[in-house]
C-alpha cells in the first residue's frame, strides 16, 4: 500500500488570522503547492482528503484539479481534531491506499514516535524539523502488516 501525507503549505502567520481555520496560503504556499502538485500528480492518486482549514484544501485543491477527484474534507484531521491518532488508522486501512491526506503538523508529529517510522528516518538521517516543513509530504509505503517500510520525503521548493 502507499500512502502519501502532506502537511499543509506556508500560510503566513496564527496570530493575523481569527479563525485560525480561515487562513489562507501566502504567495509562498501558493509556490509550494505547484511544485508538491508536479510530484503527487504522478503518483495514480485515487483518494484526497484533507483537513477542513482553508490552507490544506488550498494545499491540494490544484492535484484535485489536475488529475480529476474531489476533495473529501474529514473535521478530524483539523488541527483540533477528534483524535491526534487519526492518521495511525489511516496507515493501517487498505482503503487508503494510493490516497493523498493533508494535515497539519500537530497531527503528523506523533507518527514520528511509531518504531517503523522512528527506524527509518534514523536509518535515513530525517530530522524532525525537516520532515514536518510546511508544503512537504511522507511518501509512505505500508505492508500488509501496516508496518511502513518505505518513506521517501518530498521537500517544496526553496524560499525565495
Amino acid at each position: 500500500m502507499r500512502l502519501t501525507l502532506v502537511r499543509h503549505a506556508f500560510a503566513g502567520h496564527k496570530g493575523n488570522w481569527h479563525p485560525d481555520l480561515e487562513r489562507p496560503l501566502d504567495a509562498l504556499g501558493v509556490r509550494q503547492t505547484e511544485s508538491l502538485t508536479r510530484v503527487l500528480a504522478r503518483r495514480r492518486v485515487r483518494r484526497i482528503i484533507s483537513s477542513p482549514a482553508v490552507r490544506c484544501v488550498q494545499t491540494v485543491a490544484p492535484l484535485a484539479e489536475a488529475i480529476d477527484i474531489a476533495v473529501e474534507v474529514w473535521p478530524d484531521l483539523g488541527p483540533e481534531g477528534f483524535s491526534r491518532w487519526i492518521l495511525m488508522a489511516c496507515i493501517a486501512d487498505p482503503d487508503f491506499d494510493r490516497a493523498v491526506v493533508c494535515t497539519h503538523g500537530e497531527l503528523m508529529s506523533p507518527l514520528l514516535e511509531r518504531d517503523d517510522i522512528a527506524g527509518l528516518t534514523q536509518r535515513d538521517g530525517l530530522k524532525r524539523d525537516r520532515l514536518l516543513t510546511k508544503g512537504s509530504a511522507w511518501q509512505l509505503t505500508v505492508d500488509a502488516r501496516g508496518i511502513v517500510t518505505a518513506l521517501a520525503h518530498v521537500l517544496p521548493p526553496v524560499e525565495t
